[in-house]
């Protein structure tokens, strides 16, 4: 049996979006355990708590084809710095927010910008993967939103 042996290099376009996607989910990852306490300061029920979470879930579900077809019709590279941008006004969004009803519109235009990078980073991470790698680049690409998803929490525990 041969062992794996390639010597093609990922180009550095890779490691970009892979950073891009740590620090995008990290944002969002660092603030998740703490929403919900900020979301009923901010005079939310428990039901209306519920339903601002879900949002996130139920709008990106519903965005992610039309996005991704956006993208395929715009190019796939602009919509990352599109995503950045997006991302950090959303988060500045929720810190201004002076009551829970806001929080409505501002879940909705996070899914947009979270379901717009997903398919559209991991169909530019395939296009980047020398065809005898795209299992260990994907991978590598995953592992990025995975390290966000740990450390996230974790870097949370400061902020209290």
């Amino acid at each position: 049996m041969k062992a794996f042996t390639t010597t093609a290099k990922l180009p550095k376009e890779f490691y970009v979006l892979t950073a891009t996607s740590i620090t995008l989910f990290l944002a969002t990852q660092t603030t998740q355990p703490i929403l919900s306490l900020y979301i009923i300061q901010k005079g939310a029920t428990t039901f209306e708590l519920g339903i601002i979470i879900s949002l996130l879930s139920f709008v990106a579900i519903a965005a992610k084809i039309p996005l991704g077809m956006l993208a395929e019709r715009i190019g796939r590279w602009p919509i990352i710095p599109v995503v950045a941008i997006g991302q950090t006004i959303s988060l500045l969004l929720y810190s201004i927010a002076p009551n829970h009803t806001w929080f409505y519109p501002i879940r909705i235009f996070h899914a947009l910008i979270l379901a717009a990078f997903a398919p559209t980073a991991l169909t530019i991470t395939q296009d980047l993967a020398p065809p005898n790698k795209r299992g260990t680049t994907m991978g590598t690409f995953l592992t990025s939103i995975g390290v966000a998803a740990t450390f996230g929490p974790f870097l949370c525990t400061f902020s209290l």
